[in-house]
């Protein structure tokens, strides 16, 4: 598994600079160092992990790196083969996966209608005009400007205890430009999102282990693969059952978030 590098303004663990042709990576920055000295490897030479070599491992003072890195990261962050890995799913991706697998299925089971959320690599122009290609229409209703309005201030109510108001004001972004992009409903209902469910089973089951949350990015992939194996293939089976029962109560309360799920 290759480590997780990265082009960043500060020097943190991952950064990628050059010094004298070599390219390197900070992996142990001044703030967690005894001495307060940045440790950095050969990129090249390791990497796929921290060597367990000291030998192979060298140590400068942060003023020098700091030097080292602001004179190089503009030039390392445009090189093709330093590329940080994209942890997210592209849209090229996604096409790909709709091509293998959704596609045949739909056609399969003589299937018209779908339902996405609003994750970006699902609902931009390239993706909408695939699923026009293949016949596939997404299910929903165009919200009219006073629905608009409501789901608007449900989103300020839900993020309402943000602890940072950059955040509050992304989410509040994200989710209104989504009202026009796609239908209304049910991708911005939680309730009826199943993964939603299966990412907070994960994300307890992190946050509740012996280690709890990770602050390395590299054990932190490694518990989510685990959280995942973790969950019991019962689990899901329960979760499928449950959904008449969801829509009916969220039927009950004319769409509204239900108490049995809030």
């Amino acid at each position: 598994m290759t480590v997780c590098f990265r082009h960043t303004k500060n020097l943190c663990v991952g950064t990628l600079f050059e010094d004298e042709g070599v390219v390197y990576r900070v992996v142990e920055t001044r703030a967690a160092a005894a001495n307060g000295n940045v440790s950095y490897v050969d990129h090249f030479q390791h990497p796929d992990e921290t060597p367990a070599d000291e030998e192979a491992i060298f140590e400068s003072t942060h003023d020098e790196v700091k030097e080292w890195h602001n004179a190089s990261r503009a030039v390392l962050a445009q090189r093709e083969d330093l590329q940080p890995p994209n942890g997210m799913q592209d849209t090229a991706k996604t096409l790909e996966i709709y091509e293998e697998d959704l596609y045949p299925t739909l056609e399969k089971y003589g299937i018209n209608d779908i339902v996405e959320d609003n994750a970006s690599p699902h609902n931009n122009t390239a993706i909408r005009e695939s699923h026009r290609t293949h016949g596939a229409n997404i299910v929903g209703y165009r919200a009219t400007a006073a629905e608009k309005e409501e789901i608007k201030e449900l989103i300020r109510h839900q993020t309402r205890h943000y602890r940072r108001d950059q955040d509050r004001r992304a989410q509040m972004t994200k989710q209104t430009r989504e009202l026009e992009r796609l239908p209304a409903w049910p991708p911005n209902s939680p309730d009826l999102n199943l993964i939603e469910v299966v990412w907070s089973w994960m994300v307890r089951w992190i946050r509740d282990s012996e280690e709890g949350w990770p602050a390395d990015p590299q054990v932190l992939k490694a518990k989510v693969l685990e959280a995942w194996e973790a969950i019991p293939l019962q689990s899901f089976r329960e979760l499928l059952r449950s959904y008449r029962i969801r829509l009916e109560a969220i039927h009950s309360v004319n769409g509204d978030r239900h108490p049995q799920f809030a």
